[in-house]
């Protein structure tokens, strides 16, 4: 075998069993994400922004996402988008936080574009290894999920929304609220920084450093 091809199986194992660990069982998920609509279909003046400026994220070509919602700070969207062959990582971040605006009242549908919004799209390609190990451990733990009654109270938490794109169910969602100790929501927060750091163009072998450590 020659030896690129060598590295290229070396790479697609470190990936495959390091960087998105999938051989844990449903149990050790259920009750730490939580079925949910997604942001995107939520209902709200917050959530309608949300909506507008995180647009390029629900396009038909998006297979996953990760809305990360904090309390305080900017709110961020990372996710998946294409096809075998031709993935994409990419990012969607606004220059200040949706609700911040939302609660100046300075953003309204009427009179927003989306350059005042000043949000900022980017995106690079992802490995089909990477991008089918992030769609498994999303469709895992999401499928997984159970409504969680005690989820505990947080300071300054940040709100995580997980979301996938089915063939037999539509875009199906689990959320969960960070910090958080569970080995599965860990992964999943990791696995969202990661494919930040990759739409951001970081090689994939540096993006994957100390994540999961």
């Amino acid at each position: 075998m020659p030896m690129n091809q060598i590295s290229k199986r070396i790479y697609f194992l470190i990936i495959s069993s390091l960087v998105f660990p999938l051989a844990s069982t449903a149990s050790e998920i259920n009750g730490n994400l939580s079925p949910v609509a997604s942001p995107l279909f939520s209902f709200g003046n917050y959530y309608e922004a949300l909506r507008h400026v995180f647009s390029k994220g629900s396009q038909p070509d998006v297979v996953l996402t990760a809305h990360i919602l904090p309390s305080m700070s900017k709110e961020i969207m990372v996710g998946i988008r294409g096809t075998p062959g031709n993935y994409e990582a990419f990012s969607i971040v606004p220059d200040q936080p949706v609700q911040l605006l939302v609660k100046k009242r300075e953003f309204t549908l009427t009179n927003t574009k989306s350059d005042e919004t000043g949000s900022e799209y980017k995106s690079k390609p992802i490995s089909d290894s990477a991008a089918q190990n992030l769609i498994k451990l999303w469709e895992l733990s999401i499928t997984s999920a159970r409504y969680n009654k005690n989820r505990g109270v947080t300071i300054d938490p940040t709100l995580c929304v997980f979301s996938l794109r089915t063939q037999w169910a539509g875009i199906i969602s689990g959320e969960a609220l960070l910090p958080n100790n569970s080995g599965e929501i860990k992964k999943l927060s990791h696995a969202a920084k990661f494919i930040l750091k990759v739409s951001q163009g970081e090689n994939e072998k540096i993006a994957i450093r100390g994540l999961f450590d």
